[in-house]
């Protein structure tokens, strides 16, 4: 977590932190079936603006990214090359230099029995490994144990966004945040663990309703 220098009722968690850039980076995906967004949400930019203000840097890359899962049948490498071929000939000129900078596909293991949010469920392909011939043979030796199995996929659609601190953000928001943070320290304790369930079962349908 990273805290506030000055409020300390206020953290946040960086995705990454680009000291070099004096930047961090907030990354975002939606599912293939869901409307790609153009641009970051409110709740999105209201998240952005807390982590530069408890970072105290100077920008933050927001990265939405899409992607699209596929079925390689024969379970062959040069499937998968046929594969990826055909996504690459499908997205436009503008599409192809957008996604120049990122590995346009690749592989991850999923674990055949462990629950969705235990961990190992899923297990990435090293980040320095970009070639299919290297991804594959990273795929092959790690199926030995047989407890997982492989997921293709493609990026379908990228959208890079730099962000900026806006001035005042945290200073009108502060009369909010202070007694909410306050609240929530209250009812962490285990000893108001019975208030709270009564103080949620009154407000949850009303909050549900107008979110």
């Amino acid at each position: 977590m990273t805290h506030h220098p000055c409020r300390s009722y206020l953290s946040t968690s960086l995705d990454a932190l680009i000291p070099e850039l004096d930047a961090i980076a907030e990354f975002k995906c939606v599912y293939p079936t869901s409307k790609f967004p153009p641009k970051p949400s409110w709740m999105q930019t209201e998240q952005v603006q807390s982590q530069l203000e408890c970072s105290q840097r100077k920008k933050c890359f927001w990265l939405m990214c899409q992607f699209e899962t596929i079925t390689i049948s024969p379970f062959t490498f040069e499937t998968w090359r046929e594969k990826v071929s055909e996504y690459q000939n499908q997205i436009t000129a503008v599409d192809r230099e957008n996604n120049a900078r990122f590995v346009n596909a690749g592989i991850f293991l999923r674990h055949r029995t462990l629950c969705e949010h235990e961990a190992g469920k899923y297990v990435y392909s090293p980040e320095n490994l970009t070639e299919p011939e290297a991804i594959w043979k990273w795929m092959s030796d790690g199926l030995i144990k047989k407890e997982y199995f492989p997921m293709f996929w493609v990026l379908k659609k990228v959208n890079l966004v730099e962000m900026y601190p806006v001035p005042d953000w945290l200073e009108k928001r502060d009369p909010y945040l202070r007694p909410l943070a306050e609240m929530l320290k209250y009812f962490s304790h285990a000893e108001n663990k019975e208030e709270f369930n009564a103080y949620m079962s009154k407000y949850r349908p009303a909050i549900i309703e107008q979110t």
